[in-house]
C-alpha cells in the first residue's frame, strides 16, 4: 500500500470522476504496441488537478480551518482564507473545490496565463489576482499575501495531500487494466508523477514509470542528474501547465526514488502528438496534455525492439488557448509539408 493512500479523503469522488482508460486503436497499430490513454482531460475542470486540490481542501475543511464566503476575516481568528498560485489548471481545481464547499479562494496567476484559464477560474467564483510574467513571480506574490493575511497556501504540487489526490489515478488504472508494462506521465512541479509512481511502485514495482518533460522546461531531469534541486534560469511557456523553474522538495525526493526514466520532447513532437490525439478520438488537448503521447512515440522510436507491450499515457489536460491552437496547426503543417 502506498504511504499516501490513507491521506485520500473519502469524499474525493463527490467532484472527481473515475476517468476512462481508452484503448487507442489507430495509434496502437501504428506504434506496434497497445496504447491506452487515461483521459484526465474529461474531468469537470478539464484537468487532473481537481484531484489534488479537492483532496487538500477537504482535509482542511474537516479541521474547521477555512473561512466561509460570507464570513468576515478577523486576524487571529481560527478560520483562515486560502491562497494558491497556478498556471491555470490547479487554479480551476481550487476554485471549483472552494465553490463546492462554500469557502473563499484567492488565486494568483501570471499575467501571461491563457485567457480561457483565467475566465474559467472567475466563472467558478475564484478571486483572481494577476501578477508577474511567470509562475515563479505569481508564487512569490501568493506567499506574501498569505503571510500578510494569515492565509493557508494550497500548493500546486509540493504537498502530501495534493500528491495523494493525484495518485488516485494509479488505482483506477490498475483496476481497468490487468497487465501494464509502462506508464508515461508529464512532469511540471512533479505532483502528478510523484503520486502515480509512489502508488505504482508500492503495488506493482515491475511497471516502468517514464516521465515526460518538454525541452527548456526540464527541471526534474536536471535535478535528478545533479542529485539536488536546481532552478532553471528560464522556461519555455509553450507547455504552460508544466512550465516551472523549480520542482518541489517532496516531489523531487519521491521522483528520484520511483521514476525509471525521463524522456525530453520538443515543440514539434508535442504538436504532432496533439494532432495524433485529435485524429484518434477527436479530443483537442493542451500541449502538456499531449506530452504523454509525444513521450511514448519518442521512447518507442529510441527503443524500437519494444513490441506488443501495454503502454498507458496520462492525458493530463485540455485547457487549450484558442490563439495557441492556430500556432499549433501552422507548426504541424510546416513539419508535415
Amino acid at each position: 500500500m502506498s504511504k499516501f493512500q490513507n491521506l485520500v479523503h473519502p469524499k474525493l469522488y463527490k467532484l472527481v470522476i473515475n476517468t476512462p482508460l481508452q484503448h487507442a486503436c489507430n495509434l496502437s497499430k501504428k506504434l506496434n504496441n497497445n496504447i491506452y490513454l487515461k483521459r484526465e482531460d474529461l474531468q469537470s475542470v478539464f484537468s487532473f488537478k481537481i484531484r489534488g486540490a479537492f483532496n487538500k481542501i477537504l482535509s482542511l475543511h474537516d479541521q474547521g480551518l477555512l473561512l466561509n464566503k460570507n464570513e468576515k476575516f478577523i486576524k487571529g481568528s481560527i478560520k483562515r482564507p486560502i491562497y494558491t498560485c497556478s498556471a491555470g489548471n490547479h487554479a480551476q481545481g481550487v476554485a471549483l473545490s472552494a465553490k463546492y464547499l462554500g469557502i473563499r479562494a484567492n488565486i494568483i496567476m501570471s499575467k501571461k496565463t491563457s485567457k480561457i484559464k483565467i475566465n474559467n477560474v472567475k466563472s467558478l467564483e475564484g478571486n483572481v489576482i494577476l501578477h508577474g510574467k511567470n509562475y515563479e513571480e505569481a508564487q512569490e506574490k501568493c506567499f506574501k499575501l498569505a503571510k500578510k493575511n494569515n492565509g493557508i497556501i494550497i500548493h500546486p504540487f509540493d504537498d502530501k495531500h495534493i500528491i495523494a489526490g493525484q495518485g488516485t489515478i494509479s488505482k483506477e488504472i490498475l483496476k481497468s487494466l490487468k497487465k501494464i508494462d509502462y506508464i508515461f506521465c508529464p512532469i511540471g512541479g512533479g505532483g502528478l508523477i510523484a503520486g502515480i509512481s509512489t502508488y505504482i511502485k508500492a503495488i506493482k514495482p515491475s511497471i516502468k514509470i517514464i516521465g515526460v518533460e518538454s525541452k527548456n522546461a526540464n527541471a526534474m531531469q536536471k535535478s535528478i542528474e545533479e542529485k539536488k534541486i536546481i532552478s532553471l534560469k528560464k522556461v519555455d511557456q509553450f507547455t504552460e501547465g508544466t512550465a516551472v523553474k523549480k520542482v518541489g522538495k517532496l516531489t523531487f525526493k519521491l521522483c528520484k526514488e520511483n521514476i525509471d526514466e525521463i524522456v525530453i520532447v520538443n515543440k514539434e513532437e508535442i504538436c504532432l502528438a496533439i494532432k495524433s490525439l485529435f485524429e484518434e478520438n477527436r479530443s483537442m488537448v493542451e500541449p502538456c496534455g499531449a506530452m504523454c503521447l509525444a513521450g511514448i512515440k519518442k521512447y518507442l522510436l529510441n527503443n524500437n525492439k519494444i513490441k506488443n507491450k501495454n503502454l498507458v499515457g496520462i492525458v493530463s489536460g485540455a485547457n487549450m488557448d484558442f490563439k495557441k491552437l492556430r500556432y499549433i496547426v501552422d507548426k504541424t503543417n510546416d513539419i508535415l509539408n
